[in-house]
């Protein structure tokens, strides 16, 4: 279940004053308010920029008073007509960062029942109200660039020491073109202050852009470490998804959630992930409340659809679906989606027009030209489908996509029967892999490679079997097969470093083994098979890091502790050591 949240929004503040500055200070106020209650967590706060008209929904409402010393800020959240709680403070010097923080924390309270901590938020403020004038005044939208640059600049003259003014400071700077002077800010304001976990993972995420990528994963580790909240996690899950890492994305995500936090495009990517791994109805919790986060986000609606299909709601999902071509209809998610739905169904002609609609918004998708090219196969159209697949596979799909595309090609070659024959071939020979029946096993899967020689799956279970054989040249062979047909197949990439180890090709065994780690970090049955590799090359320091990684990560496995032992009998015979040096 997810955790509960309010829904508030919060109204263009009233007041005493009609000039431009006044709006753009009373609206900056409340995008400032508004940030930081959202990132405290359990609530959404939504700062409208004009009287919007909506129903059912917590509000917050007042006047904002400017005057030479301060500001003075009167709130009342309201639920429909009742009044649910008031607030009426002074912003002043030395007063500024309590009061902001109090008042967000009071708010929250009065919609959720829960008190929010609020300590760790006060890292980046600011107690100078001129200072916080100047920052609300560049987060109102409509302010002219140089000008946003110029008042955060006073901003930052004012008060050396307010580092969300620096922050945005450097936006103003990346909007200018002065990539470089940004990050040169941002490492400042993360060297000055190392526990501010947004200046870190900003200066991280410069990093990562500027082509740092060891470092930029540092920084951000750090701000997680600094700061483990919702926002920060989330951020995280941003940077590893883009980093493609997909996997640490989605327990980030995860995370982030429970954290309370409550950003939609939060809950659009962990849905996402959640429906790639087979888990439609949680992906339907998530995209529910991606749309009720944000209305405006149309596009969700494709995926919400073909989620209730996989998860069984059919009428649900057809009604979705209409919406989705109403109210989406340039949204390459509506007719993607809608394309795979009418495949399910077997209604392949208007499957086809999906396809097209979708090809029409992103033309170079390989999954659509694919998932068109099944279409027209199924209604006999056999030179259109080729043209599909062929056309696929010349815009870089991903290793998994181009293993499908590559196997209807075959099936138009060589026919469903062949193909589906090699598969069967192929499920047998598994089996007799995982009972231990070698040699049924290795003739089933030659003939199935012999068949459909693409099928990567039996080049895998074919190493597999000769590994248990021990025949390493034809291991490696096979595993070298599985690389090349599907790149991002770690375990294979082990295997193969393996028969390479006892093939004794020790460089090219560590190489394909640092591959293996660097593609799936936190598996400790790569990283062991490292530490072995790092053993046999002699490098002991090295295999005991990895050996020790993967001891954390599973410290019941019986492999690693052989392992350790090991090492342990190595370097009581490597005289650099000792017989008493170690004791593991």
């Amino acid at each position: 279940m997810l955790p509960p949240f309010e829904l508030i929004l919060f109204r263009p503040l009233r007041g005493g004053g009609s000039s431009r500055d006044y709006e753009a200070l009373a609206a900056g106020f409340v995008v400032d308010l508004s940030l930081l209650m959202n990132r405290l967590g359990d609530v959404h706060v939504r700062a409208l920029a004009d009287e919007e008209a909506t129903q059912g929904t917590l509000e917050i409402v007042g006047e904002l008073i400017v005057f030479t010393d301060g500001m003075r800020v009167a709130v009342d959240l309201k639920d429909g007509d009742e009044v649910l709680w008031s607030e009426n403070v002074e912003l002043a010097d030395q007063l500024v960062s309590d009061v902001r923080l109090v008042l967000a924390a009071n708010l929250i309270q009065a919609a959720t029942g829960q008190r929010k901590d609020v300590r760790r938020a006060r890292l980046g403020g600011t107690q100078d109200v001129e200072a916080y004038k100047r920052v609300c005044l560049a987060r109102f939208q409509a302010l002219p660039a140089g000008q946003r640059r110029r008042v955060l600049e006073e901003a930052v003259a004012r008060d050396p020491d307010y580092a969300e003014a620096q922050l945005l400071l450097s936006d103003a700077l990346e909007q200018a073109g002065e990539r470089e002077v940004a990050r040169e800010l941002l490492a400042a304001v993360a060297k000055r202050f190392p526990r501010f976990s947004w200046a870190r993972q900003r200066y991280g995420v410069s990093l990562r852009v500027a082509g740092f990528g060891e470092a930029a994963v540092g920084e951000v580790q750090a701000a997680l470490d600094t700061d483990p909240d919702g926002v920060t996690l989330f951020h995280a899950g941003l940077f590893a998804e883009a980093g493609g890492d997909p996997r640490t994305a989605a327990t980030l995500y995860q995370r982030a959630v429970e954290r309370g936090c409550t950003d939609p495009v939060l809950c659009d990517k962990l849905a996402r992930l959640r429906a790639n791994t087979g888990d439609p109805k949680q992906a339907i919790l998530l995209w529910d409340r991606a749309r009720r986060l944000d209305p405006t986000n149309e596009h969700v609606l494709g995926n919400l659809a073909l989620a209730h299909h996989h998860a069984g709601s059919a009428a649900e999902a057809e009604v979705l679906f209409e919406q989705a071509v109403l109210v989406a209809p340039d949204s390459y998610t509506t007719w993607a989606n809608q394309a795979v739905w009418l495949q399910d169904l077997g209604k392949h002609v208007a499957a086809m027009e999906a396809c097209t609609r979708a090809l029409a918004l992103r033309p170079a998708s390989p999954l659509m030209l694919n998932n068109r090219g099944v279409s027209r196969m199924a209604i006999g159209d056999r030179s259109g489908a080729r043209r599909d697949f062929e056309e696929s596979l010349e815009h870089d799909p991903d290793a998994e996509l181009a293993i499908y595309i590559r196997a209807n090609l075959a099936r138009l070659a060589r026919g469903n029967a062949r193909v589906d024959e090699a598969a069967r071939m192929l499920r047998r020979g598994a089996e007799f892999v995982c009972d231990g029946k070698l040699r049924e096993a290795i003739p089933l899967l030659l003939e199935a490679l012999d068949l459909y020689g693409e099928a990567w799956h039996a080049w895998l279970m074919l190493g597999l079997a000769y590994r248990e054989e021990r025949q390493w040249d034809k291991c490696f062979e096979a595993m070298a097969q599985v690389v090349e047909l599907n790149p991002d197949h770690a375990w294979a990439r082990s295997e193969l470093a393996m028969a390479a180890l006892a093939l004794g090709r020790t460089e090219e065994a560590w190489d394909q083994a640092r591959q293996a780690v660097d593609a799936e970090s936190d598996d400790p049955g790569l990283l062991c098979n490292l530490g072995l590799v790092e053993l046999e090359r002699g490098r002991l320091e090295a295999a005991s890091d990895a050996f020790e990684q993967a001891h954390e990560m599973d410290p019941a496995d019986e492999v690693i502790a052989l392992c350790r032992k090991e090492l342990k009998k190595r370097r009581r015979k490597d005289p650099r050591w000792g017989d008493r040096g170690w004791a593991l």
